[in-house]
């Protein structure tokens, strides 16, 4: 979409870009899930998102990718998924 063309009011023009809605899609598929948190780990989250100017999402992304940096870990039989999504319902 063309950028829209603002008067100033003293005969000059100011270009302004229409922003888009939402985020830019991430090349890494995603996946929307629901965890419960202790309130000051939340708090700590939310601040350190706030202060470094970057999303939650990506402040859990981060710590998460460090911590799981090296680990290796078997993958959940298929056969247990449901017991363990049942678990946390």
């Amino acid at each position: 979409m063309p950028a829209k063309k603002k008067p100033t009011g003293t005969g000059t023009s100011v270009e302004i870009q229409k922003k888009g809605r939402g985020r830019p899609k991430s090349e890494i598929p995603m996946m929307r899930k629901t965890y419960h948190l202790p309130t000051e780990l939340a708090e700590k989250i939310e601040a350190c998102a706030y202060w470094d100017r970057m999303t939650i999402s990506a402040v859990l992304t981060d710590a998460l990718q460090q911590y799981f940096k090296g680990k290796k870990l078997k993958p959940i039989p298929e056969d247990s998924k449901s017991n363990v999504e049942d678990f946390y319902k």
